[in-house]
């Protein structure tokens, strides 16, 4: 969007503005691209990729390396006074490389999808696991240590109001 912006000014002022934005655009866009390929421990993204992600982004970076060659080409022939007639090839070049590249960056969010699905499904099947198991040690605890115990201290009562009855009649008699 924005190389097409930058080849419909004729004004050199907000030609010369574009081409910041443009660099600037360019720059985050190759930093986040490699931070999400390669891993940024500022941004908190992995280093470790799937075998199929890592193919995926293999796949995109012919793309990529085009787009941005291209949008580069574009910038040095407005900062040199060239014309912007003879942009509209590269352009047309771009364009063409975008929609490869959106194609394959889908294929890859929707890698990262799948691939989130699958671990969250495995946390919730451990979590159920856990519930499971924890439920299972409380029964066992109540079979096996609460009702003997409180068999225990029932039976105590019955023989501490037994001694009582005792000890009260032996008190009367």
């Amino acid at each position: 969007k924005e190389i097409l912006i930058l080849n419909a000014f004729t004004d050199p002022a907000k030609t010369t503005d574009q081409i910041k934005t443009i660099d600037s655009t360019l720059t985050t866009w190759t930093t986040m691209h490699n931070a999400l390929q390669f891993g940024d421990d500022a941004l908190k993204f992995p280093s470790e990729h799937s075998p199929k992600l890592t193919e995926l982004y293999q796949n995109i970076k012919p793309n990529l390396k085009q787009i941005i060659q291209t949008a580069e080409e574009i910038v040095q022939n407005r900062k040199s006074g060239s014309s912007p007639e003879l942009n509209q090839p590269l352009i047309a070049r771009i364009i063409d490389h975008q929609k490869l590249f959106l194609q394959k960056m889908n294929l890859i969010v929707g890698q990262y999808e799948t691939e989130a699905f699958q671990k969250v499904t495995l946390q919730r099947n451990t979590e159920y696991g856990i519930l499971a198991f924890t439920l299972l040690v409380l029964l066992l605890e109540l079979q096996f240590i609460f009702k003997p115990t409180n068999k225990n201290i029932e039976e105590l009562i019955l023989k501490l109001l037994a001694s009582e009855k005792k000890a009260l009649k032996l008190a009367y008699n």
